[in-house]
């Protein structure tokens, strides 16, 4: 799948959230990095459409609680759709779009086993011929 210049690729096996950054990473990409409503909707959309449970994303506040950093450049985030009552913090560190709330977010614990969600932003390649 593709959009807002992005492509998309939903991992075919639930997997804890280190083992979905590196299951991107070795596809290529870095679990997704939300930067608009635009991308949001149309995640939310696409997982509504495939009936997905929960997806992870790049976001963690694994770092310093409450600071909720996009794993793939180490920015904060600017953008965000957590659902009522989210983050709840503690333990839940790692952040998915969560079914039962409409894909809003949630933070969760790492340890959870969902899907990943996995970014790959084209390079503009010239072909010479």
């Amino acid at each position: 799948m593709s959009a807002v210049g992005s492509c998309y690729h939903v991992g075919n096996v639930s997997m804890t959230f280190i083992e979905a950054k590196r299951y991107c990473r070795e596809h290529g990409s870095n679990l997704i990095h939300i930067d608009s409503a635009q991308e949001n909707n149309y995640l939310k959309n696409y997982a509504l459409r495939h009936t997905y449970e929960m997806l992870w994303i790049g976001l963690t506040d694994l770092m310093a609680e409450s600071h909720y950093m996009w794993i793939d450049d180490n920015t904060e985030a600017q953008f965000t759709d957590w659902a009522q009552g989210q983050p709840n913090g503690g333990y839940e560190d790692c952040i998915l779009l969560y079914n039962k709330d409409s894909y809003r977010w949630h933070d969760y614990p790492c340890e959870g086993r969902w899907y990943p969600v996995c970014e790959t932003i084209p390079s503009h390649v010239a072909l010479v011929g």
